[in-house]
This record gives structure tokens, sequence and C-alpha cells, in this order.
């Protein structure tokens, strides 16, 4: 009789934290991947990475910018565990991540309305970070017609975004899911800004007459509140 107890215990201690570690863990895997490519935590909850790869570091990097960073992020480490910077104060959101390193290695990060986020070191209620400010920037995106032998002689693509609010902006263009160029940038209170995005050789290669982009255009401002604009825009 002692012996099924102790069996029946260890057996619920062993699948119990699998399950609670689940939504609460990014992993890296060989060959460059995420294996838990979509991932959700509550507010406040801590996040951990862990890289199970042998070979290779990785890290996890929030696409979101505030302050000119990441609003969060692990160390860049070899096989082992790092905290996630700056993910107990994520609100109620949808947040894009990658690797440093690798940047076919995407993933989200979900985080439920369950929770309190923890309040940001130095915030206040009437300083320049704001507690209470819960109102995302409003943002304009304007990239007019795109043809795509342009764009592949000019190794750049020139957008104009727009926002009321000051903040960190982010560009990511995106072709059939992959992302395959980057910008960060800031932006002031209520002006449009002209911004260029170089495009490299993996990018270039996917400018193809017919093919359609994904652009996307977010703001976030002093108090971590993230407003974005979105276009799909025809190559031709």
């Amino acid at each position: 009789m002692r012996k099924g107890i102790a069996v029946f215990v260890i057996a619920g201690t062993l699948i119990v934290p699998a399950a609670a570690q689940a939504d609460k863990e990014i992993v890296a895997a060989a060959p460059d991947t995420f294996t838990t490519p979509n991932v959700t935590m509550d507010q406040g909850e801590p996040l951990t990475f862990r890289n199970t790869d042998a070979v290779k570091s990785h890290d996890v990097v929030a696409e979101d910018i505030a302050d000119g960073k990441p609003i969060f992020r692990s160390a860049l480490i070899a096989q082992g565990t790092s905290f996630v910077e700056g993910s107990q104060f994520l609100k109620t959101g949808t947040y894009k991540f990658f690797c440093s390193i690798h940047s076919n290695m995407q993933g989200t990060l979900n985080v439920t309305a369950n929770g309190t986020p923890k309040p940001r070191p130095g915030a206040t209620s009437g300083g320049d970070t704001p507690v209470g400010d819960t109102t995302p920037p409003a943002v304009t995106l304007n990239v007019g017609l795109l043809r795509a032998s342009t764009l592949r002689a000019a190794r750049k693509l020139t957008l104009r975004v727009g926002s009321d609010e000051a903040g960190a902006v982010r560009i990511s263009i995106r072709s059939k899911g992959k992302t395959i160029a980057r910008l960060t940038s800031t932006i002031g209170a209520g002006t449009t800004k002209r911004l260029t995005v170089k495009l490299g050789r993996s990018a270039r290669a996917a400018l193809i007459k017919g093919r359609k982009l994904e652009i996307a255009a977010i703001v976030t401002d002093a108090s971590g509140n993230a407003g974005g604009s979105r276009t799909t825009a025809p190559l031709r």
C-alpha cells in the first residue's frame, strides 16, 4: 500500500510542474529553432529562457522597443537558463520576439489579463513614465507604391510613420511570413517621420513582382504602451 502511494506522489510531482512550466518558459534547440514559438503567461509572472542547443548560443529579444532598448530580453547563453528581464513589467497583449544571432528564430509571447504587472523601476504617478498611462500611441504608416525592381536597385525602402505620442519606433518587413528587414528609431509627439529601411541580400531576393510585403510600424511610448499600424503592399 505504501509503495502504491509513493509512486502516485512521484508521478504527480513529475506531471504537474511540467504542465505549469510550459507557459512560462521559452526553449531553444538545434538546429536554430524555438521549440516553444507560442508562449502564454500571466501579467507579472516570471519568464525564463532555456537553451538546449549543445553547439550554439541563443537569446530572446523583444521586437518592441522602449527608450531605445527591447522591452524584454534574456542573456545570450550557451546551454543553460536565463531570466527574461522585462517580462515581469508586460501588460496584457501580444509581443513578438526573436534570437539576435539567428533572425529566422521567431516567436510570440501572449500575456493574459490575469495577474498584475510589476511596476517598472522609477515609475511614478507624475513623472516621465506615468503609472496611470495605459493609452497606446495612434500610429500612421504610408509606404506608397512599391516596385520590386526599384527596391532591389536602391537596396532600401523608404516610408513615413506618424504618431500622436513620442516614443521608440520599430519597423518590420515580412515576406511570406518571414521577417526580411527591421529598423528601430525614435519619433516625436504629433510628428511624421521619414524612415529608410536597408534591404540586405536575403531581403532583396524576396522582392519579386506580384509578391506582397507585410509592413508594420510599432511605436512604444514612455509608459510601455505600444500602438501600431500595419499594411500589406503588393510589389509591382
